[in-house]
């Protein structure tokens, strides 16, 4: 293997691809009620909240709704784990501009693995998971063929993949379920030739099969090629009504070289598919 150099300062959370049938908008305008609570704070950050039909970054500590003192509820992949008391918002971190953090009491970030999947924490008083979420067996090999076709729509070879999260559940409540496929082959380390991460979701809509890359991250295995390249993993970290609107968002943690963000993915209609509403991060 190759060890890369480190990787140069940026601006911006661990990178991800566009999905194959979606669109990237910011922000998201629907038509939705308003609120000003449902705060979501990360493993990167205050990711952001819902209000007036659109999602709102949090770019400023000033535009954040009060915090200190209020219940936060603990969601992740399936469900609910946890519950916690929010502080004021605060300047998170230091290279980069505008970036919105907050505390929380018991903190549910304090064991850190970009390797392990980590909840997120919200604000809110409505049903966060609407529609039941189901673990599926990681060994299938439905799913393993499906991850390594698309591999191999990449050029990547890999005719046995690990999937490190499998997941089934009616997103929108429709009737359709969507199943969240996340695989890699890290084995604990960024710097590798010949690793992968890649999370799709996979949709079948009037026998039509649909599916959405909402991350890809593929170093190739020629080091002359990739000597640099530097791998991106994810995780699921939760999947929620996040807007209390009946329907269900994605949210993925990233990671890389000194670095780590958070996405939320929100699924629009079945033209549009997934749209990014929301990221926030920090890294070198």
């Amino acid at each position: 293997m190759t060890t890369a150099p480190p990787s140069p300062t940026v601006d911006v959370p661990a990178p991800t691809s566009a999905p194959l049938t979606t669109e990237t908008t910011e922000p998201v305008t629907t038509t939705r009620p308003s609120f000003a609570s449902g705060v979501i704070v990360s493993a990167g950050g205050v990711l952001g909240w819902f209000e007036d039909g659109e999602w709102r970054a949090a770019d400023l500590v000033s535009d954040v709704p009060p915090t200190e003192g209020r219940p936060f509820r603990i969601v992740g992949p399936t469900g609910e784990v946890g519950s916690a008391i929010g502080s004021e918002a605060k300047p998170g971190c230091e290279i980069i501009e505008d970036h919105v953090d907050l505390d929380l009491d018991p903190d549910p970030f304090a064991a850190f693995d970009p390797f392990s999947s980590k909840p997120i924490a919200i604000d809110a008083d409505w049903e966060l998971v609407p529609q039941p979420v189901t673990e599926l067996p990681l060994d299938s090999a439905a799913y393993r063929q499906i991850v390594s076709d698309h591999l191999a729509s990449r050029g990547f070879a890999d005719l046995e993949p690990q999937i490190v999260q499998l997941y089934r559940v009616d997103l929108e409540g429709d009737g359709a379920d969507e199943v969240i496929i996340v695989a890699d082959n890290h084995g604990g380390a960024f710097f590798q030739q010949g690793v992968y991460s890649v999370v799709l979701v996979r949709k079948v809509i009037e026998d039509e099969v649909q599916m959405a890359v909402l991350h890809e991250s593929i170093v190739a295995e020629d080091p002359e090629a990739d000597e640099f390249a530097i791998s991106v993993v994810a995780r699921v970290s939760a999947i929620a009504d996040l807007d209390d609107d009946g329907a269900m968002e994605i949210v993925l943690d990233s990671a890389y070289y000194e670095g780590a963000g958070t996405e939320l993915w929100a699924y629009v209609d079945d033209d549009l598919g997934f749209v990014s509403a929301l990221l926030t991060g920090c890294g070198a």
